[in-house]
């Protein structure tokens, strides 16, 4: 181990980041931290004393493994182990300190900027062509991107070089940004400090990796600053590693391994890296793995428990933790399944499927995600899957039901896993069979019990609100209201104002309001003394009274965006106003017609919009046993007979 400056390392060596590593991962909270490091550095009589950085593993390279087109007087050419994140974010704020310099004729440490940059960052070919940099990247595409787009050569441009599209080009963009916007605001005495303390005073621990030592095991425990390594990335690195010591193998076939691993993850690090919707890496792994293995418990692996499973099926002596000895076939078909699932992983977060939409806003886990994955392999290979994607979200649905769990999620698993891996006597059809019997085993009688424990609660008597299926509910009785409206308005292009798309973005709202005593007393008097009467002048718990009926389900509807906030209390000329025009819910509430008289907004109103959701549900759940009096689930008024 030897300390160096960051001049030294330049200098001296060519570094290329592996194709096993992961991507640039540093984001502003990491490079403000370097920033201010660099800028809290006192000089002593007149130096900077040296500032420890951090580590760098590397491993050097062989004269035979050097890309031909890279060859240069230098030998000394690495592949970084450890401390990628902190070397490239030193060499991209070089990068735009000298290019600062070169724009405004600024000299740093009596050399001009050009001088440092053919000094430090690259050199030329011996024929003239495209220099070769001293930092850069071995895979092909980010290696473009960092010389052309980071770096901007302008001398053999590749096509498409400049997209986007991984998050960990966006961090290589947004850290030439940032020190752009740092640089600029410094003076021209402030870019000469910066420059001197980046080159002179950064040191870092620099460690060439003998031959014996093992380079995956400092990979893999080494890499514990900044943002710490995913499970996926340290697989790579696994894979790579065993490509080149598998026993059974020669130069050609490690060859061929190596770049199916590499193409895969590739195809992987595409899927799960967009820029707009990066998806979790730890677990994606632990979802593939849960479908060709099985973990202690049903369900799928956690990803703590899936990391360490699958490093103990992929090493050099996997039979000491039962699994199946290791070969370039496994490896290879492996890393192609896994690759192939990141194509349907990606495409049920991105789908525009509304049943897929709509069992994914049901429940958001793992189990869900792993079953609608492996439905979109199967219909990619011509199967009908569209049964099974109804009876997926009808599931879904009636779980959030209260007193009832028609189906444990985990059993999702189970169908997907013996779907993937074609288990005889398990087909489409049969797991359909499956999932229709299992939404018959709800009780009416214990939903409807549940729900008015919800009034009943010590903490959070809340009633509806209080279900967590409620906004959904609302959403598709959105959708069962269109046609009402195209009759009323003959518009046959009649659409709703509030799309699945907005779910997350839309409130519930009470309608006559939980602060109602402003505006809605004379609303608020009649329901009073309509329950003195019903009860008999039985004495009762007024602010009790008054949850009942504000958080029954005919008083809550959804809103969108700002509007609950804007109306929220207001009195019921103001809201019937907002509502008007608006969605289907807000207009049944607000507008006459052939069926309502919307006048006022009390008891009556709320309790008749309330059986028609609640039966509205009970179709939607196909409930067909006998019909029964819904009014003491809306508005259990025996709550009120206890007190």
């Amino acid at each position: 181990m030897e300390q160096k400056k960051l001049y030294d390392l330049l200098t001296q060596n060519f570094f290329r980041i592996p194709d096993y590593q992961r991507g640039y991962a540093w984001e502003d909270r990491q490079r403000t931290d370097l920033w201010e490091d660099m800028c809290n550095m006192i000089p002593q009589s007149n130096l900077f004393r040296p500032h420890y950085t951090g580590c760098l593993y590397a491993d050097k390279l062989p004269d035979d493994k050097i890309p031909q087109e890279e060859k240069y007087v230098i030998s000394n050419f690495y592949y970084l182990v450890d401390g990628q994140q902190r070397m490239t974010t030193l060499v991209i704020l070089l990068f735009e300190l000298l290019k600062y310099g070169q724009l405004h004729g600024e000299n740093y440490n009596a050399q001009d900027a050009s001088y440092w940059k053919k000094s430090l960052l690259c050199v030329t070919k011996r024929d003239g062509s495209c220099p070769v940099y001293k930092f850069s990247y071995e895979d092909a595409e980010y290696k473009s991107f960092m010389e052309h787009v980071i770096f901007e050569e302008k001398t053999i441009i590749p096509k498409d070089y400049k997209e986007i599209n991984s998050c960990y080009k966006q961090n290589l963009y947004d850290a030439k940004v940032f020190f752009q916007d740092r640089i600029a605001e410094l003076t021209p005495e402030g870019r000469e400090e910066i420059f001197i303390k980046l080159l002179f005073c950064m040191t870092l621990d620099f460690n060439p990796i003998e031959k014996e030592f093992d380079v995956q095991a400092v990979f893999e425990t080494m890499n514990n600053r900044g943002k710490p390594l995913t499970n996926l990335e340290k697989l790579k690195n696994r894979l790579m590693f065993l490509s080149a010591n598998i026993t059974g193998t020669d130069n050609e076939q490690r060859i061929t391994l190596r770049k199916t691993i590499n193409t895969a993850w590739g195809n992987i690090y595409k899927n799960l890296g967009r820029k707009e919707s990066p998806l979790s890496e730890d677990e994606f792994l632990s979802a593939f793995l849960s479908l060709i293995k099985t973990p202690k418990y049903n369900g799928a692996f956690p990803e703590e428990e899936a990391g360490d499973k699958v490093f103990k099926m992929f090493c050099l002596h996997p039979e000491k933790y039962g699994e199946t000895s290791l070969s370039k076939d496994s490896i290879e078909h492996y890393a192609n399944q896994l690759a192939e699932f990141s194509q349907y992983w990606r495409e049920i977060h991105d789908s525009g499927e509304t049943i897929v939409k709509k069992s994914l806003i049901l429940s958001n886990t793992k189990e869900v995600k792993i079953i609608l994955a492996v439905a979109y392999l199967l219909r990619s290979q011509g199967k009908d899957i569209d049964k099974m994607l109804v009876d997926i979200e009808k599931i879904l649905f009636r779980n959030t039901l209260p007193g009832t769990s028609v189906l444990d999620i985990r059993s999702f698993v189970t169908y997907a896993k013996n779907l993937y891996n074609d288990i005889p006597d398990y087909t489409i059809d049969s797991v359909t069979t499956e999932l229709d019997e299992a939404a018959k085993g709800y009780d009416i009688s214990a939903i409807c019990n549940r729900f008015v424990d919800m009034f009943n609660y010590v903490r959070g008597n809340v009633g509806f609100h209080r279900w967590n299926g409620l906004k959904y509910l609302l959403f598709e009785y959105e959708e069962a209201l269109l046609p009402k409206y195209i009759e009323i308005t003959g518009d046959k292009n009649l659409h709703s104002q509030i799309i699945l798309d907005e779910f997350a973005d839309t409130q519930i709202e009470h309608v006559l309001p939980q602060r109602w005593e402003e505006h809605w007393k004379d609303a608020i008097d009649d329901y009073d003394l309509s329950l003195k009467q019903s009860l008999q002048n039985v004495n009762f718990d007024p602010e009790k009274a008054h949850k009942l009926i504000i958080n029954s389900l005919g008083n809550l509807t959804i809103l969108r965006g700002g509007k609950n906030a804007h109306v929220s209390n207001d009195s019921w000329i103001d809201k019937r106003k907002a509502y008007k025009g608006s969605s289907f819910n807000e207009r049944d509430i607000a507008e006459d017609n052939n069926q309502n008289d919307r006048s006022k907004w009390a008891k009556a109103e709320i309790m008749k919009r309330g059986e028609q959701i609640f039966s509205f549900m009970l179709e939607k759940i196909e409930y067909t046993g006998p019909k029964f009096d819904l009014s003491s689930t809306l508005l259990p008024l025996n709550l009120l007979k206890a007190v």
